[in-house]
């Protein structure tokens, strides 16, 4: 071999060597990652197995939105947070990871295998009808419900605690201002092995809110969650254009959930 092959492979070897070490490291990374937060969300199984759809998105439909709420605010909100919360998922578990993105629709009308998979449900039962029927099957064991004027209330099963009213404010007559987020991780009630992240707002920018805190604070919310079903309050603010805070945490309750057949 003469020399200058021989410094052409050698040259070629050392600048192979680094980029080599850079994807080793980063695939354990990666790997490391997606098993960390899959224990934070509390999904079991694989999560970037090739072709595999394992979490889906079912998002509010708008033809079921306050038409006086979509003029003023487009109802962009839930699909936004949709979004912020799949890019966030993607750069978690990679590349492999399949998520369908799924407007509800008008009425209740799926069947065991659209369902049977890792959810997330944004938007709440006026405006999603897979969140309505995801709710009554919840039947007396879900502590929480929405009044028709968007205020989120939480009354103690066991009544040992008071009841806790949340009512978003309104500016300017519009549906923003300040508002409440309701996130809860559960069961999936047609496959126990899989998750349902329910994700609902007192009014529309509370959905988008309530994706950004579960996007930006999931480590975070492992430290103050210990339970494998818990429900979070989330405050956030905003106008027409976006959030015009960080949203903050409210409270945590545990849930022990007995969906009805």
């Amino acid at each position: 071999m003469n020399e200058t092959l021989k410094t052409i492979l050698v040259e070629t070897f050392w600048l192979l060597v680094p980029l080599a070490i850079g994807y080793l490291v980063n695939s354990l990374r990666t790997g490391n990652i997606a098993n960390t937060n899959k224990k934070l969300l509390r999904i079991s199984g694989e999560v970037n197995r090739p072709g595999e759809t394992w979490l889906k998105f079912i998002t509010a439909n708008p033809q079921l939105a306050d038409e006086s709420e979509l003029v003023s605010c487009g109802y962009v909100f839930e699909y936004r947070g949709a979004g912020e919360l799949g890019s966030t998922l993607n750069k978690l578990y990679g590349p492999n990871l399949q998520i369908k993105t799924t407007m509800s629709k008008i009425t209740f009308s799926y069947t065991y295998g659209d369902l049977s998979s890792n959810l997330i449900l944004i938007g709440g039962p006026f405006h999603n009808s897979v969140s309505r029927e995801f709710l009554e099957r919840m039947g007396t064991s879900w502590p929480f419900r929405f009044e028709k004027d968007s205020t989120l209330v939480y009354t103690d099963p066991e009544g040992k605690l008071p009841t806790k009213r949340y009512t978003p404010l309104n500016v300017d007559e519009k549906y923003y201002g300040e508002d409440f987020a309701l996130i809860m991780n559960v069961k999936n009630p047609y496959d126990p092995e899989k998750r349902v992240i329910f994700i609902a707002g007192c009014r529309s920018i509370g959905c988008y809110g309530g994706a950004i805190f579960l996007s930006q604070q999931l480590k975070d919310i492992k430290k103050k969650v210990p339970w494998d079903e818990y429900a979070l309050v989330v405050s956030c603010s905003g106008d027409a254009e976006d959030l015009n805070a960080r949203p903050k945490l409210m409270d945590t309750f545990p849930l022990n959930i007995h969906f009805d057949q």
